[in-house]
């Protein structure tokens, strides 16, 4: 099947840069598990499997339970809006949550 996929790349003339290219599975703990004996190889390049990756700003983890993105979201995203809101106002105090 990968076979097939890559293929389908050369005719159409695209490469695939295998050393950004990692794997990434996702479904129920019991199909994950045969995940994990899982060996993809691009252009003789082993690729790494991750449990979660970052799309379009959204943290989708193997389970899809998105705590990935919820902890994201509260380490990087609240905080920065907060200094933003704090800073930004000239009457508004700072204050700590």
């Amino acid at each position: 099947m990968l076979n097939e996929v890559f293929n389908w790349f050369k005719v159409n003339r695209l490469s695939l840069n295998c050393a950004k290219s990692k794997i990434f599975c996702f479904g129920t703990a019991h199909q994950l598990k045969k995940c994990d004996s899982l060996v993809v190889e691009c252009d003789g390049v082993q690729l790494e499997q991750d449990s979660s990756y970052k799309y379009l700003g959204v943290m989708v983890d193997s389970k899809l339970s998105f705590k990935d993105n919820a902890e994201y979201i509260y380490i990087y995203i609240i905080p920065s809006q907060l200094t933003t809101v704090v800073t930004s106002d000239p009457i508004a105090r700072p204050y700590s949550i």
